[in-house]
């Protein structure tokens, strides 16, 4: 018998590698849509929008407290606040559509918005 590579070989490598290509384009592309994902800050009945990607910090005043909002690296977190709690310091960051930091006492949210990963839980 001899070792050499027929066309029916060829056709299966070629298959795999496209199979595998595929696969790799499938996990891929949901993480290119993050970067369409922008954070909604509501505070004193007003909506601002702001996209993750690019950094900078956001001082917000509501109801007699103060938040430092920080957007870096594609994530948003409240980095300090005078509230009593410090809850929503104490989320950390997000950086997910539908993720939400909320601070009760400032009645300020903020939330990551744009297309969905998908479910985060199914409960049959």
């Amino acid at each position: 018998m001899k070792d050499r590579i027929k066309a029916g070989d060829i056709v299966i490598i070629a298959g795999v590698i496209l199979l595998a290509v595929t696969v790799f384009l499938l996990f891929l592309i949901p993480s290119l849509s993050d970067t369409a994902a922008v954070l909604e800050i509501s505070c004193n009945n007003e909506k601002m929008v702001y996209t993750v990607s690019e950094n900078r910090e956001i001082v917000l005043e509501s109801k007699g407290y103060t938040l430092r909002v920080c957007i870096e690296d594609g994530s948003a977190y409240v980095a300090s606040s005078d509230c009593p709690d410090k809850t929503c310091v104490h989320t950390g960051r997000i950086d997910r559509p539908g993720k939400l930091i909320a601070c009760v006492p400032s009645g300020i949210t903020l939330r990551i918005i744009g297309e969905e990963d998908g479910y985060d839980f199914v409960a049959g």
